[in-house]
């Protein structure tokens, strides 16, 4: 998650936003071809990393954890459908989307974290 699913998160949740302050407005999104490219990359990592998961042992069940993993890949697809279309508001609208389904998931399975990592019971997590 660290190496691969935060970084390209960033991507897309810093690519656009706004700042209101007594200056004024200070907004911005991709403007050239290459830094929307970049966007998409970062939407497909994130679609990508959603199929990584629930590959062999990385899987930690066949329930929550893989309905889980395709929120993650939807939500990369909408973000890739966002940065293609090349419109600011939708890439801004599905951060929402990707947040939630980062959260979703480690509301459940957050390992070492007493606060959270509620499903400890599968093999992987004895470890």
């Amino acid at each position: 998650m660290v190496s691969i699913v935060d970084p390209a998160a960033d991507v897309v949740w810093d690519s656009v936003g706004t700042v209101i302050s007594e200056e004024g407005v200070d907004e911005w999104y991709p403007k050239t071809d290459e830094e929307w490219a970049a966007v998409q990359n970062g939407a497909i990592t994130i679609m990508e990393s959603g199929n990584l998961l629930m590959i062999g042992d990385r899987a930690r069940d066949n329930g929550a954890w893989m309905d889980l993993s395709r929120a993650m890949i939807d939500a990369g697809a909408a973000a890739l459908e966002a940065a293609k279309a090349k419109d600011p508001d939708a890439v801004f609208a599905v951060g929402e989307q990707i947040y939630n389904a980062c959260d979703r998931c480690h509301g459940l399975y957050w390992i070492d974290d007493k606060d959270r990592g509620r499903i400890r019971d599968t093999p992987r997590s004895r470890n």
